[in-house]
């Protein structure tokens, strides 16, 4: 009796860490059928796992300077596009797009990043691991004004 209650609270276990650990990497905070875009400059990027994530100064409508936070995937998925740590530094103009998330709240999930030489990251797959199917091809983007060039 005493194997079969261990196996039961062995699997309730796995099961509880298998449910956190998928409640960790959710995106349900996201609204991945929309993609909202911006100029703006990059004030930090953390380049870390499981996830990386970016501060962007974007202005407002008003011209008034907010902090827009996004989440992305970890190294891996920049290193398969051939970006490294350095290519993002403070004070580069880049233009992002991202999923924003529900409610309103400035911040999202990185849909894109171009740099200020061209290259573009694009975090397709952070995207697709969400299991949340992504915007239509061809899909016009929502805008926040864009930042006043200096």
């Amino acid at each position: 009796m005493s194997v079969q209650v261990g196996s039961r609270v062995a699997l309730v276990s796995m099961l509880a860490i298998a449910l956190c650990a998928q409640a960790h990497h959710s995106y349900a905070a996201y609204d991945m059928s929309k993609i909202e875009s911006a100029q703006a400059t990059l004030k930090e990027f953390h380049w870390g796992a499981p996830h990386s994530s970016g501060e962007f100064i974007i202005m407002d409508k008003n011209g008034t300077p907010q902090i827009l936070t996004l989440v992305g995937g970890g190294p891996a998925s920049f290193a398969k596009q051939g970006f490294r740590p350095k290519d993002f530094s403070p004070g580069d103009k880049v233009t992002v797009t991202w999923h924003p998330m529900h409610g309103g709240q400035l911040g999202g999930s990185i849909d894109s990043i171009t740099l200020p030489d061209g290259r573009v990251f694009k975090d397709a797959g952070f995207n697709t691991e969400s299991g949340a199917a992504a915007p239509e091809a061809g899909a016009a983007p929502a805008s926040v004004e864009p930042a006043a060039p200096k």
